[in-house]
């Protein structure tokens, strides 16, 4: 099963949860992919901070992945 529209904070606001914890969440709920929505701080708006976002998985995501990036009004 695929989630195509998760919300997890990391980065900036791991306090809440952070990218182990969620992706070990969706894995005991049977999931097997997600894609995430940028709602982090800051926004995953860039490529440099997509790729950033890229490197904080590595090792700590369970089941597959990627990320969506934000549309701001100057990246259309």
């Amino acid at each position: 099963m695929i989630d195509l529209q998760v919300h997890f904070p990391e980065p900036g606001l791991e306090h809440k949860e952070d990218l182990f914890i969620a992706s070990l969440a969706c894995a005991r709920g049977g999931l097997t992919s997600f894609l995430e929505m940028p709602n982090t701080k800051p926004w995953t708006s860039t490529q440099t901070a997509l790729d950033d976002k890229l490197q904080i998985e590595v090792g700590k995501c369970l089941i597959n992945y990627d990320f969506f990036i934000t549309a701001t009004a100057e990246k259309l």
